[in-house]
């Protein structure tokens, strides 16, 4: 049971409980939250606006050394030859090879046009 005195001051009423107890409420409210969120998000993957990945695929990512790798992570992923890639976004199937082997560097423009053909935000790429 907890320990709540009210009182007021002024025109506001307020609530007084030991500091304990007060974290205590706290420490409930980020677990509702936390399962708010994971309730959330396992609709938002049911109903498809949210896609899940394999933790190979995250962990290829992290240890990516550069943009082009990224490019060739997704696109091994999303099973895309690089030149249906490289149709898709209007360039060749060898600047795709440059661009994964770090040897050019993209645009902006063009990492976006990537990102919506593989699927994937923009900053996963950069």
């Amino acid at each position: 049971m907890m320990h709540i005195e009210t009182f007021r001051e002024g025109r506001k009423n307020f609530v007084k409980l030991p500091e304990l107890e007060f974290n205590k409420m706290l420490e409930e409210l980020e677990d509702l939250r936390d399962i708010h969120a994971v309730r959330s998000a396992k609709k938002s993957i049911a109903s498809g606006e949210m896609e899940t990945f394999p933790a190979a695929l995250a962990r290829a990512l992290m240890e990516a050394k550069h943009s082009g790798d990224k490019i060739a992570i997704w696109r091994k992923y999303r099973k895309i030859k690089r030149n249906q890639l490289a149709e898709k976004i209007g360039v060749t199937g060898s600047y795709i090879s440059m661009l994964e082997a770090g040897k050019r560097n993209g645009d902006a423009k063009l990492f976006k046009k990537i990102a919506d053909c593989l699927g994937c935000d923009l900053e996963a790429l950069v």
